[in-house]
């Protein structure tokens, strides 16, 4: 049985955060930006949605973990 992933679209206003894990149009993506919003994330790299990522979902916790 498989779960639908928890990744909702973050609001522009969203606090990033450095070394937290988002999905970037679709791609898993390790922020290096701290203390930015959601909109000035997505302006510097040149996204158009970026959500939280569900890494349990994707069964990558064990792989953040290491």
């Amino acid at each position: 049985m498989t779960q639908a992933l928890n990744e909702p679209v973050l609001a522009d206003d969203y606090p990033i955060y450095a070394d937290y894990v988002y999905v970037v149009d679709g791609e898993v993506t390790l922020s290096d930006y701290h203390g930015i919003t959601a909109r000035e994330f997505k302006m510097r790299l040149g996204a158009t949605e970026v959500r939280r990522c569900d890494l349990a979902g994707r069964g990558l916790l064990q792989e953040c973990a290491a």
